[in-house]
């Protein structure tokens, strides 16, 4: 059985505006899911002050990460490298509010857990006993296998799968359509190419790609 209500719920806060951080094609996305599935009152972007280009994206303000109280929005990274996600995450006022948004069109079970600044994206599957850090994003047509373990910053491309009782570190990146069989061991900061199969335990930082995955 699915879980659909509760993980969508605004449990964390009863702030009604949303600040999506960042201006690109992912925040774009994230702006979409926002409007469709939630009910902010107000929603705005925000970006370092010295790449504001211009005062609105689709008649949404943008903000430099100074101009507004922190008190008043719930917040959201919207970049997908994990670790420029991560870097602006440790520039961000220290009393920023992170919410979660799962698309309602995604099937996530009952017995997870998640932590905050997570955006999951459509039709996504993540299944039992599945534990989920801080900042994860989950793009379009991705899986999450049972008992599986993914570290803060985690970002999967679509169409990812990640098999069962696996463990990934932190700010690990996996590209378009790869995936790692089941039971496997991550390190931090790694990165998986488009396509690639990850067979075994990687204990070394980099990049990796191909099937069998090879570190470049």
């Amino acid at each position: 059985m699915s879980f659909q209500i509760d993980l969508r719920k605004k449990d964390f806060t009863m702030i009604n505006k949303l600040a999506i951080v960042g201006t690109g094609g992912f925040a774009r996305e994230t702006l979409d899911l926002a409007k469709r599935d939630y009910n902010y009152n107000e929603i705005v972007f925000l970006e370092q002050k010295d790449f504001i280009k211009k005062n609105k994206l689709y008649g949404h303000k943008i903000k430099s990460y100074n101009e507004i109280d922190y008190k008043k929005f719930e917040i959201i990274i919207a970049v997908g490298d994990p670790k420029v996600r991560f870097k602006i995450y440790n520039e961000l006022n220290k009393y920023a509010i992170y919410c979660n948004l799962i698309s309602k069109k995604s099937t996530i079970s009952k017995n997870i857990k998640i932590g905050k600044g997570c955006i999951i994206m459509d039709f996504c599957y993540i299944t039992d006993n599945c534990q989920l850090g801080n900042h994860i994003h989950f793009n379009s047509n991705s899986s999450c296998g049972h008992d599986s373990v993914l570290g803060d910053f985690f970002t999967s491309a679509s169409g990812v799968r990640i098999s069962g009782n696996c463990n990934i570190g932190n700010r690990v990146y996996f590209g378009q359509n790869s995936s790692i069989i089941q039971g496997k061991i991550l390190t931090d900061d790694i990165v998986i190419g488009m396509n690639s199969c990850v067979h075994r335990n990687i204990n070394l930082s980099g990049i990796y790609a191909g099937v069998p995955i090879k570190k470049i």
